[in-house]
């Protein structure tokens, strides 16, 4: 996981996402009370944000900001998550500065938890690696802070250091070592791995 910067607003997001997305909740959510207040339980809000999901997706170079890796539109397993979850925040559902693509897996594990650490907030460099074994590691730097609370539980809840994560991240060193994968694939697909790999020196 490293920080990721706010992408300027798609010129479709205000017609396709948050005009059709305010009216509903005005109508049918908050007819009388502000928006800033938690949405009932089970309330299912209209997925307006999906009609911009190519376009997004483009725009932050098709990379999870959680793993820091690639997620491919044909697998269907890209989406935009709510960093303020919709349940807590209904007011920010509909808004472009509250999304962060994420893949399918890591948007279900964090659900409608806010104690992450902020893609679009978070320091350089809270997380390293050792890349022979793909083994997250919190920067010595951070300890005793509070940035270290949130990066234990950013690293619990979406479970970063999981032996799958390892194993894929040793992966790719490995092959970028054996010249199976370039670096400017790396870069372009990889930022989280190839930051750690520059940082090192190993490239």
């Amino acid at each position: 996981m490293i920080p990721v910067k706010l992408k300027p607003e798609h010129s479709d997001f205000e017609k396709k996402v948050r005009r059709p997305g305010q009216k509903w909740l005005f109508k049918k959510l908050y007819p009388t009370q502000p928006l800033n207040v938690a949405a009932p339980p089970k309330t299912k809000f209209p997925s307006h944000w999906t009609k911009v999901l190519p376009e997004f997706h483009d725009a932050y170079g098709g990379i999870c900001s959680y793993l820091g890796t690639y997620i491919s539109l044909a697998t269907g397993s890209a989406s935009m998550d709510h960093f303020a979850p919709k349940s807590k925040a209904a007011g920010l559902a509909y808004e472009w500065d509250n999304f962060r693509l994420a893949c399918l897996l890591m948007n279900s594990r964090k659900n409608n938890f806010s104690g992450i650490l902020d893609p679009f907030t978070m320091p350089d460099e809270v997380f390293h690696l050792v890349l022979t074994t793909g083994k997250l590691e919190i920067n010595g730097a951070f300890l005793g802070t509070p940035i270290e609370s949130k990066a234990i539980e950013t690293m619990s809840r979406l479970k970063l250091d999981s032996k799958v994560n390892r194993d894929d991240r040793a992966t790719l060193f490995t092959e970028y070592k054996t010249g199976d994968r370039s670096a400017r694939l790396m870069r372009l697909y990889h930022p989280f791995v190839w930051s750690e790999i520059v940082r090192q020196g190993k490239q």
